[in-house]
C-alpha cells in the first residue's frame, strides 16, 4: 500500500526518456472534434532495468478483432480518487483524498457496438475561465480505443488519477497476468456511468515494440495464451503432454492417425489402419544472435539477458554434450552478444575471438583454418568432424569466419560476422551461433533454444 510499503518493495527512478504516441490526439477543432485522446499512450525510458516483476503485453490485433473476446472479466488498478466530481466549491464529501490502499476493480471487456452506443459522442469541457463546451464524437470501429464496464453492483470503475494505469486479464498466478489497455478517459462524475475508455494496447502494440527495439535493441515478446491439451479419441489423442513450444496432444490410440513432429494427431490417407507411431522428425533449426536476439527451433523470437562475462547456455543435453557460451558487449553499450563458445561431447571445442581474429581450439590444441577430423573418446560411438574456414574476401568484402562442427545428431555454425559499410567493413567483436538438430531428442534440453523444442518422451 501507498504508506506500508517498504523501500524493498518498490523502485524509484528518474526517467531518461520520453516517447509519446506521434498520433495521440489532443485539442478541440470545432464544431466537431473527432476521437479525441486517440492513441493515448507513452513510454518511460529507464536509467536501468527494474528488479519488478514484469507484466506482458497482448499481442498485435486489428479491428474489429478485440484484444480478448467481449466479456471477459478485466482488473484495473490504480491510486486515483473515489467519486470526483468538478465543482469550483466542493462539499467535503466531494473533494475526496487520494485512497492510500491501491484500489482494483473488476470490469468485463465490452463488444465494439456496446462502446459506440454508450461512449460515440459526448460535450467535454475545456480548462477555460469559465469551461467552454466541445461536441466530440468517436468511432470505435476504427480508433485505438476498447471499452470495459462493471454494470452489476456495486457499480464503479476508473477515475481521477487512474490513468495510465493497467487494464489485465488475471492469470492463474501473477506470471501468467497480461495487460490489454492501459487508463485513458471516462465520464464525470465518476461512478455514474461505469463504462470506462482503454488505450487499446492490441492495436499500439507494434509502436511500442518499435520504440522499445529503438532504445534497447530488444523486441519485446507478447503474451500468448497456451492452448488447453484436448483429448479428443475420435482423432486419436488419448493423453497430454505439454510441449514448451505448443501445449497439444503428444500421444494417439487411433490407429488411423499419427503424431507429427509438432505434436499435433493428422490424419493418415489410407485405405487401411496405420500403426499408431510417432511421424519421422524433420531437422530444425535455432539461432543465437547479436544484441540480445535469438530464434527458437520453431521460429519463437527470444530475448537473452545477461551481464558481461556471464555464463549462457544456448542448447545442451546434459550430461551428455553442453553447447554454452559467455557474453561480451554487443553494437550498442546496452545489448549483449557471444564472445566465446564452448561444445562438449567426444570432443571439446573453443570458439573465442582475440585481437579481432577467431581464435579456435580442439581438445585444447590451437587450430589453423582447415578441416579438422577428430577422434571420438574411447568408449563413445560416432566422430565429430570440426571444419575451421580460411578467410575469403574479394572486391574489399570477406565472407564472415565460419567453424562447423558436424555429428550425426547436430550440427553447429560458429560464426564471426562481417560487418559491411558502403565499400568496405570490418568483423565483429561477438559471435554467432546456428545449431541445427537433425535427430529427435531422447531428453527435454535445455538453454534458451533447447527449450523451444518439443520432447515427446519418445
Amino acid at each position: 500500500m501507498r504508506t506500508q510499503d517498504k523501500p524493498a518493495d518498490y523502485e524509484q527512478f528518474l526517467t531518461q526518456q520520453t516517447a509519446v504516441h506521434p498520433k495521440f490526439k489532443s485539442g478541440f477543432t470545432d464544431p466537431v472534434t473527432t476521437d479525441l485522446m486517440n492513441n493515448d499512450v507513452a513510454l518511460l525510458l529507464l536509467p536501468q532495468a527494474s528488479t519488478m516483476p514484469v507484466m506482458k503485453l497482448v499481442g498485435p490485433t486489428n479491428k474489429p478483432t478485440l484484444p480478448v473476446k467481449a466479456g471477459t472479466v478485466l482488473t484495473s488498478i490504480g491510486w486515483g480518487v473515489n467519486g470526483y466530481t468538478p465543482n469550483p466549491n466542493p462539499p467535503p464529501a466531494d473533494n475526496p483524498t487520494l485512497p492510500q490502499p491501491l484500489q482494483m476493480i473488476r470490469q468485463k471487456m465490452l463488444r465494439l457496438d456496446q462502446c459506440q452506443a454508450r461512449k460515440g459522442s459526448g460535450d467535454w469541457a475545456d480548462r477555460q475561465n469559465p469551461p467552454v463546451s466541445h461536441n466530440v464524437q468517436y468511432n470505435f470501429a476504427t480508433n485505438a480505443m476498447i471499452c470495459a464496464s462493471r454494470d452489476t453492483w456495486p457499480v464503479g470503475g476508473t477515475c481521477q488519477g487512474d490513468s495510465g494505469g493497467p487494464l489485465f486479464v488475471a492469470g492463474a498466478s501473477a506470471a501468467e497476468d497480461y495487460q490489454v489497455g492501459t487508463v485513458s478517459w471516462g465520464s464525470v462524475p465518476c461512478n455514474v456511468n461505469p463504462t470506462d475508455v482503454y488505450a487499446n494496447l492490441g492495436q499500439l502494440f507494434n509502436w511500442i515494440d518499435a520504440t522499445v527495439f529503438v532504445w534497447t535493441g530488444d523486441h519485446l515478446t507478447p503474451w500468448a495464451p497456451v492452448e488447453p491439451c484436448k483429448q479428443d479419441p475420435a482423432k486419436g489423442c488419448a493423453t497430454c503432454r505439454p510441449a514448451p513450444n505448443q501445449n497439444k496432444c503428444a500421444t494417439c490410440t487411433n490407429p488411423a492417425y499419427i503424431v507429427n513432429a509438432a505434436g499435433k494427431a493428422s490424419g493418415v490417407q489410407s485405405w487401411h489402419a496405420q500403426p499408431c507411431v510417432p511421424a519421422p522428425f524433420r531437422p530444425v533449426t535455432g539461432k543465437m544472435l547479436a544484441d540480445n536476439r535469438a530464434v527458437g527451433f520453431y521460429g519463437q523470437r527470444i530475448t537473452y539477458k545477461g551481464a558481461i562475462g556471464e555464463p549462457v547456455d544456448i542448447v545442451s543435453a546434459a550430461p551428455f554434450w553442453v553447447l554454452n557460451g559467455r557474453l561480451v558487449r554487443g553494437s550498442r553499450w546496452s545489448t549483449r552478444a557471444l564472445g566465446t563458445v564452448h561444445w562438449a561431447y567426444n570432443n571439446v571445442v573453443d570458439v573465442g575471438i582475440s585481437n579481432g581474429r577467431m581464435v579456435v581450439t580442439v581438445n585444447g590444441r590451437l587450430q589453423r583454418p582447415g578441416p579438422v577430423l577428430a577422434v571420438a573418446a574411447a568408449g563413445t560411438s560416432g566422430q565429430e568432424k570440426c571444419n575451421y574456414h580460411p578467410d575469403r574476401c574479394y572486391n574489399g568484402w570477406c565472407d564472415s569466419r565460419r567453424v562447423d562442427i558436424l555429428h550425426p545428431a547436430i550440427t553447429i555454425a560458429i560464426t564471426q560476422p562481417y560487418m559491411r559499410s558502403g565499400r568496405s567493413g570490418r568483423f565483429a567483436n561477438w559471435l554467432e551461433v546456428e545449431v541445427v538438430i537433425k535427430a529427435q531428442p531422447k531428453q527435454q534440453l535445455t538453454g534458451y533454444l533447447g527449450e523451444t523444442i518439443l520432447f515427446t518422451g519418445k
